[in-house]
């Protein structure tokens, strides 16, 4: 008895799709892997720079004026956020230290009729970087302080992903200064740069407020109080 013919056969009514409208299995992976939910999968990076003047103890500070973060770029929330987590950090490093805050510190600079003072210590820097020294001392003397610790964005850049080119990524370098009322000069500064990657190529920038907590928080780890 001769074994049974295995007829294979297409069915009438399929036909052969056109290969110009075939999908590349690899996009067809990293179209479901977008897909997906990664919190948390995105690739950190950050590093930290920190100098200060010989022989500075921030211990002997007793009123510190701290202003938040200029040039931030972030919406009003995320940057109550970031300076009401500086304020904690310096108390717990120092509780006996007297801090005026910038709301304090905005309302006696206009009382004394010291905004433009206020503008030129913001626009105006030196070869380092460095708020001018006589808006330091007027601002200073005017809030009764001995130093100001000023945080600021220096640059940042977004790159979105894009198919078999790059992966998303934001970059950002946060910097923060404390210079002294009676000379205006530099007390101490740390800069961080932060890093963020997406998982895949097919992910928009991570957002600078990601970026910037995680400059921010190295930052913290440095604070000299």
């Amino acid at each position: 008895m001769s074994s049974p013919r295995l007829d294979f056969r297409f069915a009438s009514g399929l036909r052969r799709v056109p290969s110009k409208f075939l999908i590349p299995l690899s996009l067809i992976i990293a179209l479901g892997a977008a897909a997906l939910p990664f919190d948390g999968c995105m690739t950190p990076k950050t590093s930290v720079r920190v100098r200060a003047e010989p022989g500075f103890t921030g211990g002997n500070l007793q009123r510190l004026a701290v202003f938040p973060i200029v040039n931030s770029r972030l919406v009003l929330s995320d940057e109550q956020q970031l300076y009401g987590e500086l304020l904690q950090a310096i108390v717990r490093k120092n509780s006996s230290i007297a801090i005026i805050s910038s709301a304090d510190a905005m309302r006696t600079l206009h009382q004394n009729g010291l905004g433009p003072v206020w503008t030129r210590f913001l626009a105006t820097r030196d070869a380092h970087g460095l708020p001018d020294s006589a808006a330091v001392r007027t601002v200073g003397r005017a809030l009764d302080v001995d130093a100001i610790l000023q945080g600021e964005i220096v640059q940042f850049e977004k790159t979105d992903g894009l198919y078999g080119h790059n992966r998303g990524n934001t970059h950002a370098t946060l910097r923060y200064f404390l210079v002294a009322v009676d000379s205006g000069s530099l007390l101490w500064e740390a800069s961080s740069d932060g890093l963020l990657t997406t998982f895949t190529p097919l992910e928009a920038a991570p957002p600078l407020i990601e970026v910037v907590r995680l400059a921010h928080q190295r930052i913290l780890e440095t604070l000299p109080f």
